[in-house]
């Protein structure tokens, strides 16, 4: 891996972090609009950097937003989830 990718790599690490902490906030506060933003980026920069799990997670929770209701706890879960593991790696 070149020198740039792997910074490249790290940084997406430390936001997917702060990420953790951005989806929280969110989630308590029912934020839709930032929910939908968030999953958004993370549905493209997880497939990018070779995360498909944590892709596969933020897409559900937008198709749900998309589809006019708030997600459900199982795909948010599933969300954090991956979003941690990521950020843990």
């Amino acid at each position: 891996m070149s020198d740039a990718l792997q910074v490249l790599t790290r940084r997406f690490g430390e936001r997917c972090r702060q990420n953790c902490h951005e989806l929280a906030a969110l989630v308590a506060a029912r934020d839709e609009a930032g929910l939908k933003l968030l999953s958004h980026k993370l549905v493209g920069a997880a497939a990018t950097f070779g995360h498909p799990g944590l892709s596969e997670a933020a897409a559900a929770v937008e198709d749900q937003l998309d589809l006019g209701g708030w997600p459900d706890a199982a795909a948010l879960d599933r969300l954090r989830i991956q979003l941690a593991a990521v950020a843990d790696a």
